[in-house]
């Protein structure tokens, strides 16, 4: 006589438990895009610092003598370049892990992520805009983190609960640098180039 094999109850349960997360929430962020996104703002901060230190100037200098229009330029370009490669990273990695779970970058779930990371990151990049162009550049740095942490903790409700936790580091991180603005280059460091590599390898080690 053949005999089937029986699940267990709590496999069962289990099983169901995924399928509901699944259908919920997007589960395919992937532990090396944090890790490539770290890395890269990293070098960012680094040629950053370069330009600053070459120029005779410290980040704590802005705040009694703003930076002249093209160094400011120079600076945002840099910026922009270090977003541009971090969000190519990310995605490039997060697409590769959907696929191999079988999970669509443009499904519900997804799209939910997205919408509540969007909104705060937005925002808070008009606003950063409205600082440079007032000269207060010593607040940028800072509020980056801020409104960085506020969009991970919202698109926390529809992914991997780390995420809650890093956002929730991104905004002490930038609110303690409103405290002390002369360091707030040392803090964005600290908040997009080592936290998300400490991040991005814990969830790498707990979901690959």
């Amino acid at each position: 006589m053949q005999h089937h094999r029986t699940s267990k109850p709590e496999e069962d349960i289990s099983h169901i438990r995924q399928m509901m997360e699944r259908s919920t929430s997007f589960l395919s962020l992937s532990g090396l895009s944090g890790i490539s996104a770290g890395l890269i703002g990293m070098a960012g901060f680094l040629a950053v610092y370069y330009i600053i230190s070459t120029n005779g100037l410290g980040y704590s200098d802005l705040k009694e003598n703003p930076y002249s229009v093209p160094l400011t330029l120079r600076i945002l370009a840099v910026a922009c370049l270090t977003l541009a490669a971090a969000l190519g990273s990310a995605f490039y990695f997060t697409q590769r892990k959907a696929r191999k779970t079988g999970q669509s970058l443009w499904s519900k779930p997804a799209r939910n992520a997205l919408t509540a990371f969007a909104l705060p990151v937005s925002s808070g990049g008009l606003l950063c805009l409205i600082l440079i162009w007032h000269r207060l550049l010593f607040l940028v740095a800072p509020l980056t983190l801020v409104f960085y942490g506020l969009a991970l903790t919202g698109m926390s409700r529809h992914t991997h609960r780390e995420v809650y936790w890093l956002g929730i580091c991104e905004i002490a991180l930038g609110i303690f640098a409103c405290m002390i603005p002369g360091y707030g280059l040392i803090f964005w460091m600290l908040g997009f180039g080592v936290l998300h590599i400490v991040y991005g390898a814990a969830l790498y080690k707990k979901y690959k």
